[in-house]
């Protein structure tokens, strides 16, 4: 326990760091975003409206058509504009927690999103401890203690963490957030499946960081719908009900109401404050938007699986090495493949490098197969697969690829958008990553073999680990806006003088 106390405390430490710009004592300013979008909404909560407590210009409630571009001088970008008052169009779960936490510690200052982009991540680190370790204690043989720190410390360090971390805004607060109560979620949803006798609080918990995490990112509504369908059908099908559909006894539906009551009031406040602010029940404020316009469609889904996956890094022989560069200095074919051509209207501006590029600790993803391959041909049949691993396989894979899909349906891409779906992606490697560990013990091997196997299994998981902690960890030195540049230059400008690789000139 006091190791991993102090292990939280050094992650809670370099979070600050990368978060502040190395400044550690205040937050950066970058001078581009407005750092109070959840104050400015909690504001408005504690005020007794729905609306933020900042005021539209004058002259633009005057101008014919204030959506129109031309009228940007005049905007309060990204949020939305309607009758007359501003408001978020992201989820509003933040800014009622952060208004909810004002009100009872009776603070009156503003509170800069960064501290949410903090304490989320935060949460969410905690939370995949828990879960990490509750996937290591469900398997046999357990995987080694030193894989399942280094399951930890990936999902800690790795990308987008802390490319997330060093540009930390309204955006990355509700990405974050989403994160946070996803894993929380999926910790306390598969505890409470396995947990014998069974404790409805956790199913509960669950429940509402679902909804949570549904409220803080709209687009992952549909996930975790789908998740608590999903736990509580596994829940339902336990001994002794096998059949489908299950008999409905005290029991049952004592958890049917545990898992749908608090999910179903969380979300239909939501729901409820869409109708009662833009007159639309499913209007997040995204049509009254200040900004550029939405649109998906599965036009964009090849050109988005294509960047989300494989685009390719962009090294630097000077620090810090790679570089988050913006996609309009790219080639005009956008480093997609010559079978792949750009579909209209897609907006690539953005930074944007491939999950598998930038994280190949996910290349583990294939690791269960390899090891049914090598398994077969050795006589052993298929590897032996825990049911609990199975189930959290399947929640897992559903997690992420349905948080997945509202961003491959976007008209752009961004880096900060494999938030989204790389937490349960990472929980899913750690997992495969482990079963290669079976490797070693394979029937028919000689002492030596076996060993040699081994190793090779160990040293394939942890260089694989490593080098995705060591890229997230330089993406958190460039972010979005090469924040230790702006603020921190004689910092910056000293790590570029003592890390420089370039060749030297004659």
């Amino acid at each position: 326990m006091l190791a991993f106390a102090c292990a939280l405390l050094a992650i809670g430490a370099y979070y600050v760091f990368v978060s502040t710009a190395g400044q550690f004592v205040r937050w950066p300013d970058l001078q581009i975003d407005y750092p109070y979008f959840y104050d400015s909404q909690a504001e408005g909560f504690r005020a007794g409206h729905l609306y933020t407590n900042l005021q539209p210009d004058p002259e633009l409630l005057r101008r014919p058509d204030p959506y129109e571009p031309r009228n940007i001088e005049l905007w309060h970008w990204d949020y939305s504009l309607y009758r007359g008052h501003l408001y978020l169009y992201w989820g509003l779960a933040p800014a009622a927690l952060l208004a909810a936490v004002k009100a009872v510690l009776r603070i009156d200052s503003p509170v800069n999103d960064a501290l949410l982009v903090l304490v989320f991540s935060l949460g969410r680190v905690l939370a995949g401890a828990g879960l990490i370790r509750w996937f290591a204690c469900q398997l046999r043989p357990r995987p080694p203690p030193w894989s399942v720190w280094l399951a930890w410390l990936v999902f800690a360090l790795a990308h987008p963490t802390p490319y997330l971390l060093a540009r930390p805004a309204v955006y990355e607060a509700a990405l974050s957030g989403g994160a946070c109560f996803l894993t929380a979620a999926l910790w306390a949803g598969l505890s409470w499946l396995f947990s014998e006798p069974s404790r409805d609080w956790r199913l509960v918990a669950a429940s509402v960081c679902l909804a949570l995490a549904g409220t803080c990112r709209a687009s992952l509504l549909p996930a975790v719908a789908l998740i608590l369908l999903l736990l509580l059908g596994f829940g339902l099908r336990r001994p002794p009900a096998r059949r489908w559909p299950p008999p409905l006894g005290q029991r049952e539906l004592r958890w049917i109401a545990a898992a749908l009551l608090p999910f179903a009031a969380l979300v239909s406040a939501q729901l409820l404050a869409n109708q009662l602010r833009f007159g639309s029940w499913t209007e997040f404020g995204v049509s009254y938007q200040l900004g550029i316009p939405f649109q998906m469609s599965v036009r964009y889904l090849a050109a988005n699986l294509w960047h989300y996956l494989f685009h390719v890094l962009e090294w630097h022989c000077r620090f810090p090495f790679l570089l988050a560069r913006w996609s309009n200095t790219l080639p005009p074919d956008h480093h997609l493949p010559s079978w792949l051509p750009a579909p209209e209207q897609y907006r690539t501006v953005e930074p944007i490098v491939g999950v598998l590029s930038a994280v190949p600790y996910l290349w583990l993803l294939a690791a269960p197969l390899l090891v049914q391959l090598v398994r077969r041909p050795a006589g052993t049949g298929r590897a032996p697969r825990e049911p609990r691993a199975r189930l959290a396989s399947v929640l897992l894979g559903a997690a992420a690829l349905t948080a997945a899909v509202p961003v491959l349906l976007l008209f752009a891409f961004s880096m900060r958008y494999e938030a989204e779906f790389m937490s349960p992606l990472l929980l899913l490697a750690a997992l495969g990553g482990w079963s290669l560990f079976s490797l070693g013990s394979l029937p028919g091997l000689p002492p030596r073999g076996s060993r040699v196997v081994a190793w090779l299994a160990r040293s394939l998981y942890a260089g694989l680990a490593a080098v995705s902690v060591l890229v997230g960890v330089t993406y958190g030195f460039t972010g979005y806006f090469a924040a230790f540049a702006r603020v921190r230059p004689a910092l910056y400008g000293t790590l570029e003088r003592h890390l420089d690789f370039c060749p030297r000139r004659p």
